[in-house]
């Protein structure tokens, strides 16, 4: 009787614990609400006032059918940005504010899936709590999550690891409940794990690593640790794990293709010689985490040309080879650590391999740090349970947490005080051309005037930046508001725009810079001058590798052939950037410029060719709710007939 009391005092004291660890992270993350939205939140989010003319529920399911970021469209992150406005402009606080509750929810399912875990351990239940604690008090107060939770985006992240953690967890129940009951376990099995990865991977692609986590907690934890696999249990694993894990390192390997890199400032080759460097920082700053070194961008990062440029290219390849087989060694006595291994480099198999996708992002770890986290605490239970070592543990544990959310606090403090924010990591990263444009961009944003370092070495562009091209753009843009461009600083873009990568970012720089000249703000360039210069930027190759540039550029050229009242002109360039992204907006402008000259006939033709809006199941689908839009823009051209 006297000993269920003990367990019932401390269950309650272990979730006041937990609660309190809960309220602590919201409290740290609260200052970063007063941020604001930066680069890629723009372009994902400014589509929630673009539909005006739907109901509300047409409305939301075309913004969730919109999505551009991946080959999903990541509908389930779409649809919960919507529950945070149905309009834009907006103000970014309770997107932040969202973000830091899934922050909080998925803190919660790390606790849940450690308990489970830690039922296969050596531990008695209060150290097991404790256990789960320590992991997850780590894993929330880290600060290389900062760049995850508060840049709003990332919630597609934070949505996947959501997703993964909840298969985890039913895997492991629908392990368990396999020894008692058959059709329960495999119910829970098929529908848990099944809904489970679809959630996850229509937040963000990356949630397909659900199978690769499965396979790692399997082989790398349960069996070293003797938990026997129940009756039929492989019958399960192989169709529904196995073979989803074998077609992502067969998709991987489909992909291998140097060609894909060629708007990139790095080659296949050297990506895969950069990125073993790169899992070492990630681990250098999971373990001593360094607040001047946790920003948003790493395009500073020097590339690897060579297996000894730079000298630690070569240690950093043996060092991951070394790893992976010490994973494998330590797989029967040191099953955490061969557990913490396989996981963390599981969890970059996708983004850090041979996918053209950019070198550096700390929210890549949001998930993968994990693995350390699960190191850290089982050897912290180890000691705790030693009287020898109780007291020394405990004070160093409590340390590593108690800096960690120092530093994560300092870090969302300066996230709340975004021009503050950019000075600091422009100080930090003066080679990052992202971080020169954050700065400028927030400078323009506040009204105020920027403050470069005034050294050579500072002010110079980094050429080997694949966003050099976009700062270039984004100076053009700034010289116009000037009205200190000429033709021959064009002529000089058009130069560089040729010899150096382009990224789409470049495509938002080249907007501005018209819409500043159609503002008349460029007084010292003619209507030639613009012509000329976005006639040769279509016709570089480089630039039609660029959809949504080579999209943008069209579109400008048809407006100013409209403003010229050339038809011809106009079509022709309309036509083109419709083909590079064709939307029902552009469709049904199509139609109306050919119908405001008389060519009524000539615009029902066009409204009745929607082959292009029909490429996949997603612009299926919005043309079915758009339909109605296009078949009242055909009968008032029927009507001028």
């Amino acid at each position: 009787m006297h000993l269920k009391k003990e367990f019932k005092y401390s269950d309650a004291l272990w979730g006041t614990v937990f609660l309190v660890l809960l309220l602590v992270t919201y409290q740290i993350y609260l200052p970063g609400t007063h941020g604001v939205f930066i680069f890629d939140d723009l372009p994902n989010l400014s589509p929630l006032g673009r539909y005006t003319n739907f109901s509300l529920w047409d409305n939301f399911r075309l913004f969730i059918l919109e999505g551009s970021s991946g080959p999903t469209g990541r509908p389930i992150s779409l649809a919960s940005f919507y529950l945070n406005d149905v309009s834009w402009p907006s103000l970014p606080s309770g997107f932040i504010r969202t973000n830091i509750l899934i922050h909080l929810l998925n803190g919660v399912l790390v606790y849940w899936f450690s308990l489970k875990l830690s039922n296969t351990l050596e531990l008695s239940k209060n150290v097991k709590t404790f256990f789960a604690l320590i992991i997850t008090a780590f894993w929330l107060l880290h600060p290389m999550h900062t760049t995850t939770v508060l840049y709003i985006i990332q919630r597609m992240t934070e949505l996947s690891a959501t997703f993964m953690l909840a298969g985890l967890i039913f895997y492991l129940s629908g392990r368990e409940q396999l020894k008692d009951n058959l059709k329960k376990g495999f119910s829970i099995l098929f529908l848990g794990i099944g809904l489970s990865l679809i959630f996850a991977v229509f937040s963000k692609e990356n949630g397909i690593l659900l199978v690769a986590y499965i396979l790692v907690v399997e082989f790398f934890l349960l069996q070293p640790l003797h938990s026997k696999p129940p009756r039929y249990f492989y019958y399960w694993l192989t169709p529904a794990v196995v073979a989803p894990f074998i077609t992502i390192i067969i998709y991987l390997g489909l992909h291998t293709n140097p060609e894909n890199f060629a708007n990139r400032n790095f080659t296949l080759s050297e990506r895969l010689l950069t990125e073993p460097r790169i899992l070492f920082d990630y681990i250098h700053h999971i373990l001593i985490p360094d607040m001047a070194d946790i920003t948003l961008f790493h395009d500073d990062f020097i590339i690897s040309k060579s297996l000894l440029s730079p000298w630690t290219t070569l240690p950093s390849i043996v060092g991951l080879l070394l790893l992976s087989t010490i994973a494998f060694i330590l797989r029967i006595k040191a099953p955490v650590i061969g557990f913490a291994i396989a996981w963390f480099f599981v969890g970059h198999l996708i983004e850090s391999t041979v996918l053209p996708l950019e070198l550096y992002f700390e929210h890549r770890n949001y998930l993968p740090l994990l693995g350390i986290g699960v190191v850290i605490s089982w050897y912290t239970s180890r000691f705790l349970i030693s009287k020898k070592y109780k007291i020394i543990t405990t004070i160093l544990i409590c340390i590593l947490l108690a800096l960690n959310a120092s530093i994560t606090f300092q870090n969302t403090k300066q996230w709340g005080k975004p021009l503050e924010l950019s000075i600091n990591w422009y100080h930090s990263h003066p080679q990052s051309e992202r971080m020169r444009q954050l700065y400028l961009s927030l400078t323009k944003l506040y009204n105020t005037k920027p403050d470069m370092i005034h050294n050579q070495e500072t002010n110079q562009l980094n050429e080997d930046s694949m966003f050099y091209v976009t700062t270039v753009m984004l100076n053009l843009a700034d010289t116009c508001l000037a009205n200190d461009v000429s033709p021959s600083i064009l002529e000089s873009v058009v130069h560089e725009i040729k010899t150096h990568s382009i990224h789409a970012t470049s495509s938002i720089a080249l907007t501005d810079f018209f819409k500043n000249w159609q503002a008349g703000k460029c007084d010292t360039l003619s209507t030639k001058d613009i012509e000329s210069f976005l006639l040769k930027l279509s016709t570089l190759n480089k630039v039609k590798n660029v959809g949504v540039l080579a999209h943008n550029i069209h579109l400008s050229l048809s407006e100013l052939y409209r403003a010229q009242k050339d038809l011809s002109n106009t079509m022709i360039h309309l036509d083109k950037a419709y083909v590079y992204h064709p939307t029902y907006v552009l469709l049904e402008l199509r139609a109306a410029t050919l119908s405001s000259a008389g060519l009524n006939e000539e615009a029902l033709d066009v409204l009745d060719d929607t082959r292009l809006l029909k490429r996949n199941i997603r612009e299926r689908l919005a043309l079915t709710i758009q339909q109605k839009e296009l078949n009242q823009l055909k009968q008032i051209i029927r009507k001028k007939k």
